[in-house]
């Protein structure tokens, strides 16, 4: 029997895991309708506690939350746009300091150790600068412009709080005929480790959202203070790629003392912004994740980043940002198999 159950359960996750896989460019959508559902379930719950029915609720709660994403987004996105065209414009400028000031001071030194080598670097580095913020302006500009980010943001608008809104009204429904699927006798225990899931994802979701929110003003406000040129746009990407571990910080962190180093043209002048992250690090790792997230996700660094390769690797941008969600849940089964192994007449003999 357990090996009938065993073989059963292999094939629907390999037959789920097929599914994802073969639609994975268009979950994105998806994906943020569930974001958005888990986010505002403690809400909808409150506010239905309050004997208000639950579509109701769910369309109060879901659009207040869009209201407030909207005058965000109305209020920031002309300043973001202005320093984007500002930023493309710029490229060439950059490329030549690039050539002139980074590429002989590596070459001088580098020529000390070996001349030849040092001629090879120069050369690879002259094509490379121009090619690579060439590309970077292209990929900024083709976000903005592709008919595909189109699709995607029309998608967002429309798509994804329709879902979300079914998600929010429907979600006790869908989670107990979810759970009357499975074997009576073992649902018990099967509910018990989807809400140890739960509370595994409650507190990542929501609490890296919290965390999202305040490195992105903190560092928008920071390194505009700093009078780094295009701080509000890098602090703002910064506190969204913080979403993912370790991600958001050394993207934000490499892109803004190299932008610092090529405005300033001066090390001391990279100083504040090194002082930004710094203190932004400090700030989120001794006070912010330790009060909001806390230390209930149960991975090792090295873990994560494998989760995050991994996950980029087969499914790319949607893959990374569900990587440690999904390694989270696979971290609470593993512990369930295992308590089930120690607890076995194989493993006590």
């Amino acid at each position: 029997m357990f090996s009938e159950r065993f073989i059963f359960w292999t094939l629907v996750l390999a037959v789920l895991g097929s599914f994802f896989y073969s639609i994975h460019h268009i979950l994105l959508p998806f994906v943020l309708a569930f974001l958005i559902s888990y986010f505002l379930s403690p809400l909808v719950d409150f506010v239905e506690k309050k004997k208000v029915h639950r579509t109701v609720a769910t369309l109060l709660v879901l659009l207040s939350f869009l209201l407030i994403i909207f005058l965000i987004i109305a209020t920031i996105a002309p300043l973001v746009r202005d320093q984007v065209s500002v930023f493309i414009s710029r490229i060439p400028k950059y490329s030549d300091f690039i050539i002139r000031t980074v590429v002989p001071s590596l070459h001088h030194k580098i020529n000390t150790l070996n001349p030849y080598i040092a001629e090879e670097v120069k050369f690879a580095l002259e094509d490379s600068a121009s090619s690579f913020l060439s590309y970077l302006g292209y990929m900024v500009t083709s976000v903005f412009k592709s008919g595909f980010a189109l699709v995607n943001i029309l998608s967002f608008i429309f798509i994804s709080p329709i879902i979300a809104f079914y998600s929010l009204r429907d979600w006790n429904k869908a989670t107990d005929k979810f759970y009357a699927l499975f074997p009576k006798k073992n649902q018990k225990m099967i509910i018990n480790q989807f809400n140890k899931i739960g509370q595994v994802l409650s507190n990542f979701i929501r609490g890296q959202t919290t965390v999202c929110i305040f490195l992105a003003v903190f560092y928008s406000i920071g390194l505009t203070l700093t009078g780094l040129d295009f701080g509000l746009f890098i602090g703002l990407i910064t506190g969204v790629l913080c979403f993912i571990p370790y991600v958001g910080i050394i993207t934000g962190s490499i892109i803004s003392i190299s932008l610092a180093f090529i405005q300033f043209s001066d090390v001391k002048s990279v100083v504040p912004v090194i002082v930004v992250f710094a203190l932004g690090q400090f700030i989120e790792g001794n006070f912010i994740t330790p009060k909001i997230v806390g230390d209930k996700i149960g991975l090792h660094p090295v873990m994560i980043f494998l989760a995050l390769f991994f996950g980029g690797t087969l499914f790319g941008f949607v893959g990374v940002l569900f990587a440690i969600p999904i390694a989270a849940i696979l971290g609470v089964i593993i512990q369930f198999i295992v308590e089930i192994y120690k607890n076995s007449s194989y493993y006590k003999g």
